[in-house]
C-alpha cells in the first residue's frame, strides 16, 4: 500500500472509472451461469424491495391473502410488505437463527397464508425444518430471501421456495441491483420501465470517490458517507419499481464468482480458527461448507458492551454492520429478537481481502480487552 493511501475494512465498496470500463467491456454473462438459472426465469430490479413489492402485487396468486414472516428481519422488508396493503403476521426465530416451525405452524391458517423466510448469512436451515418447508409448500407459497445465499455454488439446486428474492448490491458493490428468480416459470413476458432515482445516482458517485479517497486523493470522506446515507434514505422512502441500471447489469456480469466466493470462504474459515479462543467472541456459524459463499462473519458479543467494541472497530478501520437493527414490533413482542439484535455483530470477509487483512481484524479484536 502506498504512503498516501487509506486502509479500511469493510463499508461501501469503490470503483474507479477504469474499473467500471473495462468490466463493461468484458461483459461475460457470468451470473446467470454461475447461480445456475436461465435469464429467462428471472427478473432484475433496481433493488431488492422492488423484487418483492413487484412480486406480491403483479405475481402471485390473489388467493394469497397474507403473509407470514421471521421476526428476524431488516426492517426494511416489514415496510415493503406494509406497502402493499397485504396482511401479515410475525412467527418466531430463535437466536440460532432458526426458525421456529411450531410457532410457525400454530399461525398457519390455510392455503391463503404465504410463508416468507430467510436463508441467514448464507448457511441453510437445519434439515428437520427444510423438511416441513417443503412439506407446507405443498399447500402454502414459498417466498425465500436468498440474499445471503445468492452466490453459494450451484445455490439455485438448494432452493425450496417457489420464488426467491434477493439484494445484489451487498455483494459486490453496484450502484443498484435486485433479482426475483422463479425456476419453474419463464418470467421474461413482465416489463419493467428504465429509471434512475436518487438511490442510483448517490451511490454510484459515493463509489467513485471513495475510490479517490483510499487511493489518497484529496477527498473529505464524510462527502461520500453523506451520500451513502442519502441513497439509504432514499431507498427507504421512495419505493420506485425500475429495472435495473445497464452499469450494474453489465458491471454484474463480469464478476469471477467463483473466485468471489472462494475467497469469501476461505477469509470466513482463518477468522473462525482464530477467534474461537476469544472469550467475548461467540461465531454463530462455526462450520462452513466448501460450497457456502457468506455475506460476512456473523458473531455474538458476549459480556462486553456490542456497541462500544464496534465504535472501537470502526477507530481501527475495521467498519462491521449490523444485521439487524429490529423495529419496535418484534424487539418488544420476540425476546430472541430483541437479545440477538443487541449483541450480534458481521465481521467483513469479503473478496476485496486477504489472509494479512484477516490478521488485523483478528488483531485489533484480541487487543481491545
Amino acid at each position: 500500500m502506498k504512503e498516501s493511501e487509506k486502509f479500511e475494512i469493510g463499508g461501501e465498496y469503490n470503483y474507479s472509472i477504469e474499473n467500471i470500463s473495462s468490466n463493461i467491456l468484458e461483459n461475460k454473462n457470468s451470473l446467470f451461469e454461475y447461480i445456475g438459472i436461465n435469464e429467462s426465469n428471472t427478473i432484475l430490479f433496481n433493488a431488492c424491495s422492488s423484487a418483492i413489492k413487484y412480486l406480491i402485487e403483479n405475481i402471485i396468486p390473489t388467493t394469497i391473502n397474507r403473509i407470514l414472516l421471521p421476526s428476524y428481519l431488516c426492517s426494511c422488508i416489514t415496510e415493503v410488505i406494509e406497502a402493499c396493503n397485504i396482511e401479515f403476521e410475525f412467527y418466531r426465530v430463535n437466536q440460532s437463527l432458526e426458525l421456529d416451525i411450531y410457532d410457525l405452524g400454530n399461525k398457519l391458517k390455510g392455503s391463503g397464508d404465504c410463508i416468507f423466510f430467510i436463508n441467514y448469512f448464507g448457511f441453510s436451515q437445519p434439515q428437520y425444518i427444510i423438511e416441513y418447508l417443503n412439506k407446507i409448500k405443498e399447500t402454502n407459497l414459498l417466498i425465500e430471501d436468498c440474499t445471503h445465499s445468492i452466490f453459494n455454488k450451484d445455490a439455485c439446486s438448494r432452493y425450496i421456495g417457489h420464488y426467491q428474492v434477493a439484494s445484489l448490491r451487498k455483494w459486490t458493490g453496484i450502484p443498484d441491483g435486485g433479482i426475483l428468480i422463479d425456476k419453474n416459470n419463464d418470467l421474461s413476458r413482465y416489463k419493467l420501465n428504465k429509471g434512475y432515482d436518487e438511490f442510483f445516482v448517490s451511490r454510484f458517485i459515493g463509489h467513485l470517490m471513495k475510490d479517490k479517497y483510499l487511493k489518497g486523493g484529496q477527498i473529505d470522506k464524510n462527502i461520500f458517507l453523506s451520500l451513502f446515507n442519502n441513497a439509504e434514505e432514499a431507498y427507504d422512502n421512495e419505493m420506485n419499481i425500475f429495472k435495473i441500471s445497464n452499469i450494474s447489469y453489465k458491471l454484474l456480469n463480469s464478476i469471477n464468482y467463483k473466485k468471489l466466493m472462494s475467497k469469501r470462504n476461505q477469509n470466513y474459515k482463518f477468522l473462525v480458527e482464530n477467534l474461537n479462543e476469544i472469550e467475548y467472541i461467540e461465531v454463530i456459524f462455526k462450520d462452513i461448507k466448501e460450497y457456502t459463499c457468506p455475506i460476512g462473519l456473523p458473531v455474538i458479543v458476549k459480556n462486553i458492551n456490542r456497541d462500544k467494541f464496534r465504535k472501537y472497530l470502526s477507530y481501527n478501520g475495521v467498519y462491521c454492520p449490523i444485521h439487524w437493527i429490529p423495529d419496535s414490533y418484534t424487539n418488544t413482542n420476540f425476546e430472541d429478537t430483541s437479545i440477538l439484535s443487541k449483541k450480534i455483530l458481521t465481521i467483513p470477509c469479503d473478496q476485496r481481502y486477504s489472509e494479512i487483512d484477516m490478521k488485523y481484524i483478528i488483531k485489533t479484536i484480541k487487543e481491545y480487552y
